[in-house]
């Protein structure tokens, strides 16, 4: 099951860096790529599956998730602050990022390395969690969606947007709760499903994402599909002959947090301090094989190791195995 979800993961960073390569390289399929935005939704709902997936509503300490937690997505974003920092002294935006408040309307606008307010969301929900976890039963849960969908859509109108999939740097935290939400629920159903119904939940999934992805500005119409192709290939986990199970798509899918983190960075370098600026249509598939190769060197140097060693401290101070 993990395995096709991790390989999904990549293919939404990938959405992500292509719509930022829009305005400065030759980009296909552009009426897609103008939505690309939306990947940042699909990593929302998947962490709510996934956690849910990892910890359920069994008992666990509280203090090891939290750690993991922070050990899973802080080092990289970190490391990726300092050479936007060298770039442009903004020490406002540093000490509010390094922090993780830069989506909760602390800064005028995207600051140092834009995506990664998805981090300081992502954190707040990874809070919301590890708090409520323990209480959540289908039903509390529904009430507390239904509740969160209506705060959030009303605070995305008061903040000048028309749904709260717009949502970034201003108030990124109400943006990810009802996605996470949903993917909690995608969860809970899925032990409910056979093989066949997986099947065919993933190929509605495609089709509607295929359909929505080319409406102008998509927001709340995208989501079904992100739901639906979620759980269909979680369903499909165990088929072994499933694209998505492949050894290569699912490295893809381990070093896609580094693709997701260092994409504007390589961006810059590429066409401004390398060979892109002067390639023309093929400095677009230069960036992504540069990218795909310093993506691989910081999972593989900098990401995994460090949540390695820091998870291997927390263990020696004597923090109780997660369970």
């Amino acid at each position: 099951m993990i395995n096709s979800l991790t390989s999904l993961r990549f293919f939404a960073a990938l959405w992500v860096v292509l719509f930022h390569a829009r305005s400065e390289m030759e980009v296909p399929f552009l009426a897609y790529v103008n939505n690309g935005a939306r990947g940042v939704d699909f990593f929302f709902i998947l962490s709510g599956f996934v956690l849910w997936h990892v910890y359920g509503d069994r008992s666990f300490n509280r203090a090891d998730y939290f750690w993991r937690r922070f050990a899973r997505i802080y080092p990289l974003h970190l490391v990726m602050l300092l050479p936007f920092l060298m770039m442009n002294w903004d020490i406002s935006g540093f000490v509010k990022s390094a922090a993780l408040l830069h989506a909760f309307g602390t800064t005028d606008g995207l600051v140092l390395n834009g995506p990664s307010w998805t981090i300081s969301a992502e954190m707040f929900a990874y809070a919301v969690f590890g708090l409520m976890a323990f209480w959540v039963t289908p039903l509390r849960l529904l009430i507390f969606t239904i509740v969160i969908v209506v705060v959030a859509h009303a605070a995305a109108v008061a903040l000048g947007q028309d749904q709260f999939v717009h949502l970034t740097h201003e108030a990124g935290w109400l943006r990810i709760l009802p996605l996470f939400c949903l993917g909690v629920f995608g969860r809970m159903l899925l032990p409910h499903l056979s093989g066949v119904i997986a099947a065919g939940l993933f190929v509605l999934g495609l089709v509607l994402l295929l359909v929505t992805g080319q409406i102008t500005n998509v927001g709340y119409t995208i989501i079904p599909g992100f739901f639906l192709l979620i759980v269909g290939a979680a369903g499909l986990g165990a088929a072994k002959r499933f694209p998505l199970n492949w050894g290569p798509m699912v490295f893809l899918g381990e070093i896609s947090y580094s693709i997701y983190l260092t994409h504007v960075f390589v961006m810059f370098i590429w066409l401004f301090h390398g060979p892109g600026a002067h390639l023309g249509w093929m400095a677009l598939p230069g960036y992504l094989i540069v990218l795909v190769g310093f993506s691989t060197a910081t999972y593989l140097f900098i990401e995994k190791p460090a949540r390695h060693w820091l998870n291997a401290w927390f263990a020696r101070k004597g923090a109780a195995p997660a369970q």
